[in-house]
């Protein structure tokens, strides 16, 4: 429901804390810290979500 108010332009709201979450995901440094991580599961579990997010933007 929250993505489809977004991209439908009904909920301006939405949009302003969706950039504000990706702000925050950029200060995370996610992409450092996934090539120093040594569990493979958990590796694979944070590239699923960035390309989640990726995904979502395009």
């Amino acid at each position: 429901m929250f993505m489809v108010c977004i991209y439908f332009g009904r909920d301006k709201a939405g949009e302003m804390y969706r950039h504000q979450g990706h702000d925050m995901l950029r200060q995370l440094h996610l992409e450092e810290e996934i090539m120093k991580m040594s569990d493979p599961l958990e590796k694979k579990a944070y590239c699923k979500a960035l390309w989640g997010v990726y995904c979502h933007e395009k």
